[in-house]
């Protein structure tokens, strides 16, 4: 993931959100507990702030690849919640 992730487009910082979509759409969080990029308790205040469907994972900065099956589910659970409201 080094060696093929490039650096984000420098613009990236400067747009402005003028509708978030977890201020009227339902959200899932994972917050990686044991991450040294992002302080886990910023991770759980924007859950909070979110109202999002919250789960913690004993993991790293990328825990979508320490914990694949882990954040899959969590992925499976939003498309089913949703899938099922939209019905």
């Amino acid at each position: 993931m080094a060696v093929t992730q490039t650096p984000l487009a420098s613009a990236t910082f400067g747009e402005k959100v003028t509708d978030a979509a977890w201020k009227t759409k339902p959200s899932w969080f994972v917050i990686s507990a044991n991450d040294r990029v992002i302080d886990p308790q910023m991770e759980r205040d924007a859950a909070h702030w979110m109202n999002a469907k919250t789960t913690i994972l004993k993991s790293s900065h990328v825990s979508l690849l320490s914990h694949p099956s882990e954040v899959a589910a969590v992925i499976e659970d939003a498309v089913s919640t949703v899938a099922a409201k939209a019905q």
